[in-house]
């Protein structure tokens, strides 16, 4: 009897030891299946398909072009859709000067926008600002006449009705100097006697419908304006890319 006592005090540390080494092992088994069912989803977008999160989108959208996604957008295929237009304009009116100047034309795959800039002939004369009309008359100078200038810049916005016609309308902001031109018997204020001072400014909105054609490298531009001032434009450029 003693003996066997014995053999069970001398195997007791094994069984225990066995035992406690099986609950470690069961106990962890158990954890990996909690926290494995229910840990937390977290949104890596660098590992998740983005086809199948709810913020993908198939189509990008913007002013000149409506294309599929792809996996890599390739930066030189927006190109591909914007046409540019550099040329010479000019401006025919009949009571206001004659201008001309350049404008620069901008094609997407479904609109055109323009911007015009002109200029008149500007003052040769011998200019004073510090001279008034009251100091014209009080030394009795001869009027000779007035010189316009202008300086226009235009806006126009228009839809692509074929690859090569563009309607538009366009809105512009003329500002014109009136200067008065004198003649000095002394020749004192100009070696040729002839001299100007200021006379009206005038700042005016216009409006008016237009049309562009392209065709290949070449563009011309027509169009008029109709509401402060009728005033008819005529443009060729040429394209860039």
């Amino acid at each position: 009897m003693k003996n066997i006592l014995l053999i069970l005090i001398l195997l007791l540390p094994f069984l225990t030891f066995g035992q406690s080494e099986e609950y470690f092992e069961k106990s962890q088994k158990r954890s990996e299946k909690f926290f494995r069912n229910n840990s937390p989803i977290i949104y890596n977008p660098y590992l998740v398909n983005p086809y199948n999160t709810p913020f993908y989108r198939p189509y990008i959208y913007s002013p000149w072009s409506y294309y599929p996604r792809t996996t890599r957008v390739n930066r030189n295929d927006d190109i591909k859709y914007l046409l540019l237009h550099v040329g010479f304009s000019n401006t025919f009116s009949n009571n206001t000067p004659y201008s001309y100047g350049v404008y620069v034309s901008f094609k997407g795959e479904r609109m055109v926008t323009l911007f015009d800039i002109e200029f008149s002939n500007q003052n040769n004369y011998q200019h004073y600002d510090n001279i008034s009309l009251g100091n014209v008359q009080y030394w009795n100078d001869d009027f000779i006449g007035e010189l316009n200038t202008i300086f226009d810049f235009g806006i126009g916005v228009g839809p692509k009705v074929t690859s090569s016609l563009y309607p538009f309308v366009m809105a512009s902001v003329i500002g014109s100097n009136q200067y008065l031109i004198f003649f000095d018997e002394t020749y004192v204020l100009s070696n040729t006697g002839e001299y100007t001072i200021n006379g009206d400014q005038n700042i005016q909105f216009n409006f008016g419908p237009g049309i562009l054609f392209n065709y290949n490298f070449f563009e011309l531009k027509t169009n008029f304006e109709i509401l402060s001032s009728r005033r008819f434009n005529f443009g060729v450029g040429i394209k860039l890319f």
